[in-house]
């Protein structure tokens, strides 16, 4: 799960993949929380206190599956603007 998860991470980041519909979307709904690279450490994660999803004590979370990864991109985090 880690390496599918910073792998994923990696690719949105990544500029050679500007033109990737999974980039556009990252940047269009999560970067300006998240950051490009996942670390949430743009103004807006600061002051949301936001993890940094490259982390891999995030990704060591027992709850922090494939499946729950792919839930909270599709589907957001009930009561936030996510």
């Amino acid at each position: 799960m880690k390496q599918v998860f910073t792998g994923l991470v990696i690719v949105l980041a990544s500029s050679s993949y500007a033109q990737d519909p999974g980039q556009q979307l990252f940047t269009d709904h999560c970067a300006s929380c998240h950051g490009t690279d996942g670390k949430g450490q743009t103004e807006q994660g600061k002051k949301l206190k936001l993890e940094d999803l490259s982390a891999a004590e995030w990704q060591g979370i027992p709850k922090h599956t494939d499946a729950f990864v792919k839930d909270v991109i599709a589907n957001g985090v009930k009561d936030t603007k996510m």
